[in-house]
């Protein structure tokens, strides 16, 4: 098994590295179930190189609120247009021989005391909104695999509800394998309810021999009913025999490289929207520069991006690359304008990882990158690649390179040259001993765990020097490794302090001299992540007052915002010509921000979510977070554009669901051949429809649109 979706990390993540596909909620703005279908292949492309069996995706639960964690990994707000996608998504990965576990069943919106919250909903709201997806994709996909969540729904932990099992069981047909989410069994209840075949992660502490016999002598469970669970196993088994038996190996060839780069490139920039554009200040080309053909490009998102490529988590994988919005943008403006940098402000709790292109391996390459050795304790070499990073984490030692056993030491190695002069502070940390050198200096002494920082000056003439990052990991019983082998790295500039005016103030005056200023802001891997929900809905640290005074000095301000769903942009959206709403774009980021930006590929999203105009506006406002261990859904299927519409609340909506604009002018002619219908039992609110059609008229660059219509149901005449 192995996490998903937006790439499949499997084991030897450092050593193996994946395919990072743009975030979820970057898929569905592009409204395309044939290119969300084309993605799921190349994911189970992946599966099957990496020896994958089963991908631990899609998620489909419903972007109920904006604070939630998991925002990024799920589609979207609208239960029919999740349902769609994650359809598409698992026919691409089992055509590939892998299995899909669809996840979570059911409501678990929220990351705030998820092991033991209920979430209260009513009936109607339960299938009409949560469970559709699910039914969904399991009628038209047949997922081979489940999972259940940790909360519960309706007082019921889900792993044990029986309700729920009838639902999936009983109504829908379903008959593959369900699994438990780590650790989200609760009692012997789960064995009685008959739900849950499989508990992850093994061994199991509930479904184990000696409970089930006790369940049978007390006649809580059957035979019959044992027999099954045990049947869902083996039969999964065989079915994935069987599809990969059919298939060829597959492997990491340059065709393959470059069929998957460019399908994330298009998916990128496909899910790109496009929010405003005033005075068609995008796309940026020769006629907007003056004399001065400068472009000041701010942000730490700019050039610090593995942060931003998705959220964190288990979501989250372990890239080969990461294209910077920088290093893409200056190489784009080459001939058109000089662009400059400024970090503006930062805000994460570390250091950040350092760029890739402040290090070479050393090994005759003049390649970007750092080399990652492994050797005995004699100095033998075991195993030796080139990486991009210096977050480095296996996971277990089952995960470790082929050959490579504890006790072993790990090296970083290269050579070292930031792209500015200054003062340099490292910091390290890891799972075992750990040192750093740089140059004649021992930077770092010898430490065992724990985390240390030190400061290096870079000289204005420096050269590159040899920089050499040591891990020293102890022989281990196999209990030792269970929090996993890693090591980190951070450098940054002594000045990337938070809160820092004099950032700010630097990204002004380079604002003031340039033609135009782009802004790339964002939430990050640090505050989006699996297992806490975000705070607020603002930017982190000081990114609007730092939009709000570049704007403020330069008229010709581009905002791009890096996160997995809605931030607040109240503060400065109304003296910003250009927003757009990039998500997370995965590896390539920058190359896709800079085809946009420069005209090479149009816009093609459309918002998945609802971006209110302020938190308060937002349908579960009032019932989030959980009080007492209870999650009201009290606005029943009113959630999301549904909210708004049924309230007379849209102009409480910044950008609404479905909003984006394009380069190209569009006109449609309806064919009503075109149309599909989808109808629920509503008395009111709205159904989302679409289609995708080609444009006609005058069309200045190749582009796509989605065409939407919401239908509602007439008011029904009733007796008095």
């Amino acid at each position: 098994m192995s996490d998903g979706p937006c790439g499949v990390r499997g084991m030897g993540s450092t050593s193996n590295p994946s395919d990072c596909f743009p975030c979820s909620s970057a898929q569905a703005a592009t409204f395309d179930p044939a290119l969300v279908e084309r993605v799921g292949t190349a994911l189970g492309e992946e599966c099957r190189r990496k020896g994958v069996d089963i991908l631990l995706a899609p998620m489909v639960n419903i972007v109920r609120h904006p604070l939630s964690g998991r925002n990024f990994e799920t589609f979207s707000e609208d239960p029919y247009l999740t349902g769609v996608l994650a359809t598409a998504f698992i026919k691409g990965i089992q055509s590939q021989g892998a299995a899909c576990c669809i996840k979570h069943f059911v409501c678990n919106d929220c990351e705030k005391c998820r092991f033991s919250a209920t979430s209260d909903v009513s009936e109607r709201a339960l299938r009409e909104v949560y469970c559709l997806p699910f039914e969904m994709a399991i009628a038209d996909a047949k997922p081979l695999t489940l999972m259940t969540s940790y909360n519960k729904v309706n007082g019921v932990f889900s792993s044990e509800n029986e309700h729920l099992r009838a639902i999936l069981r009983d109504e829908w047909g379903f008959d593959g394998l369900v699994m438990s989410d780590w650790g989200g069994t609760n009692s012997e209840a789960v064995i009685s309810t008959g739900l849950v075949d499989l508990e992850m992660p093994g061994p199991g502490h509930w479904l184990t021999p000696l409970r089930a016999e006790e369940a049978l002598k007390a006649g809580t469970a059957s035979q019959a009913a044992v027999q099954k669970h045990v049947s869902r196993l083996v039969d999964l088994a065989a079915k994935l025999d069987a599809l990969q038996a059919e298939l060829p190996p597959i492997s990491r060839t340059a065709d393959y490289i470059r069929s998957h780069r460019d399908l994330m490139f298009e998916t990128a920039t496909s899910s790109i929207v496009l929010l405003k554009n005033e005075r068609d200040l995008v796309p940026i080309c020769s006629e907007h520069f003056s004399a001065r053909k400068r472009i000041a490009l701010i942000g730490e998102p700019a050039k610090f991006v593995l942060p931003f490529r998705g959220g964190g988590g288990s979501g989250s994988v372990f890239t080969h690359h990461v294209v910077s919005p920088f290093t893409a943008i200056k190489e784009r403006a080459k001939g058109i304008a000089d662009v400059e940098y400024e970090v503006g402000c930062v805000f994460h709790f570390v250091p950040p990882c350092p760029p890739p292109d402040w290090f070479i391996p050393g090994n005759g390459s003049k390649d970007h990158g750092i080399l990652l050795t492994f050797t005995d304790m004699q100095g033998k070499q075991l195993f030796e690649t080139v990486v991009q990073y210096t977050h480095l984490h296996w996971g277990c030692d089952a995960a470790l390179p082929s050959g490579v056993v504890a006790p072993f030491v790990c090296t970083l190695s290269g050579k070292f040259k930031p792209d500015h002069p200054g003062k340099y502070i490292f910091e390290m940390k890891g799972s075992g001993k750990t040192r750093i050198q740089l140059g004649d200096q021992e930077l770092l002494p010898w430490t065992r765990k724990g985390s240390r920082k030190a400061e290096t000056m870079v000289a204005p003439d420096a050269d590159w020097q040899q920089f050499t990052f040591s891990l020293e990991q102890e022989a281990s019983t196999p209990g030792d490794l269970v929090s996993g082998i890693w090591c980190e790295v951070e450098c940054c500039p002594e000045n990337m302090t938070l809160h820092s005016d004099a950032l700010v103030a630097d990204a002004v005056k380079l604002a003031e001299q340039a033609d135009c200023a782009i802004v790339v802001a964002g939430v990050g891997s640090q505050f989006e992540k699996e297992g806490e929900d975000r705070r607020d809905l603002l930017l982190p640290g000081d990114q609007s007052t730092l939009i709000q005074r570049v704007a403020a000095a330069n008229k010709n301000t581009i905002v791009v915002l890096l996160c997995g769903s809605a931030v607040d942009m109240s503060a400065w959206v109304n003296n910003v010509p250009v927003v757009f709403q990039a998500w997370y774009l995965g590896q390539e980021t920058g190359s896709a921000l800079a085809a946009v930006l420069f005209g090479d590929a149009d816009p093609g999203g459309r918002l998945s979510v609802t971006i209110p105009r302020s938190l308060r506006d937002t349908p579960a406002f009032f019932n989030y977070p959980p009080v007492c261990d209870k999650i009201l859904y009290n606005e029943g299927i009113f959630v999301g554009y549904r909210y708004f519409d049924k309230r007379g609340l849209n102009d409480r909506v910044l950008f609404p669901f479905g909003h984006g604009l394009s380069y190209t002018t569009f006109s449609f002619r309806l064919k009503t051949h075109h149309f599909f219908f989808f109808f629920l039992p509503w008395s009111d609110g709205a159904v989302l429809l679409w289609e995708t059609l080609p444009a006609r008229g005058t069309v200045t660059r190749p582009a796509g649109a989605s065409r939407q219509r919401r239908i509602r149901r007439k008011a029904r005449a009733h007796a008095t």
